[in-house]
């Protein structure tokens, strides 16, 4: 059972986002966790959390940290 929100084809909400971001390494290329939905991928990246070559962006950082700050 998987513990990643589950993403329904609409904006993304910023937990489902963070579910991706937070798994890239220290190069910062994000790797699609398992059973994440290519989607959710295509719609960080097209909401500019992650580049076109794979890897989180000044924007995707900082939505890491603000949540990061909070928890």
């Amino acid at each position: 059972m998987s513990s990643l929100p589950v993403f329904t084809e609409k904006n993304p909400t910023d937990a489902q986002l963070i579910s991706i971001l937070d798994y890239h390494y220290g190069d910062g290329l994000v790797y699609l966790p398992e059973n994440t939905p290519w989607s959710l991928y295509t719609f960080a990246r097209k909401l500019g959390y992650i580049s076109e070559e794979g890897y989180v962006t000044k924007k995707g950082r900082e939505l890491l940290a603000q949540y990061h700050e909070c928890s």
